[in-house]
């Protein structure tokens, strides 16, 4: 609070994805500030925390009913990460940026994942689950090779875990 009572924070616009909807809103910067440096001071003292558990093929197999990884709702993916977490697959630090319904921009840069299809030559731009229609194991595969501003090797390592989970259920499926 400054002398007049009323609050230093700082607001500032931004853009929210609801439901696939495009809104308009404000975020305070000054928590979101205070946030990072928190979580930069941990992540300091501790280093990153990283999912070590595998699951038993019967979760595979429970997963394989549940969901079908090349045909995946938005809510479902969600879902599935969550999962992976809660069994400590993978871990909050991992699943920070992980396709989930949440979308994390770098002010100043916002740039789609991309490849270069090998038999087309054009380049496929992937932000969401639904610019592949739905298909994990794609979205995982192109998500694991893209090398974008500020990728670490953790987000690329938690792609490549979810990717692999994603294809033995696929395979029991068959």
């Amino acid at each position: 609070m400054n002398i007049q009572g009323t609050s230093n924070d700082i607001y500032l616009p931004c853009y929210y994805l609801n439901n696939g909807n495009l809104e308009v809103g404000t975020y305070n910067y000054s928590a979101f500030l205070k946030q990072l440096e928190e979580k930069a001071a941990l992540a300091k003292e501790q280093g990153p925390q990283i999912g070590d558990k595998e699951l038993s093929d019967a979760q595979l197999q429970e997963l394989a009913e549940k969901y079908d990884p090349q045909n995946m709702t938005q809510a479902e993916y969600d879902e599935f990460i969550r999962y992976l977490q809660e069994q400590g697959v993978l871990s909050s630090a991992e699943t920070g940026d992980l396709g989930m319904s949440r979308c994390y921009i770098t002010p100043g840069y916002f740039e789609p994942a991309h490849i270069t299809n090998a038999m087309s030559g054009n380049d496929i731009f992937v932000n969401t689950l639904g610019d592949v229609h739905g298909d994990a194991i794609r979205f995982a595969e192109i998500m694991t090779q893209w090398q974008g501003l500020g990728d670490a090797p953790i987000r690329q390592n938690a792609y490549q875990k979810v990717l692999a989970i994603l294809n033995q259920m696929n395979a029991m499926r068959k």
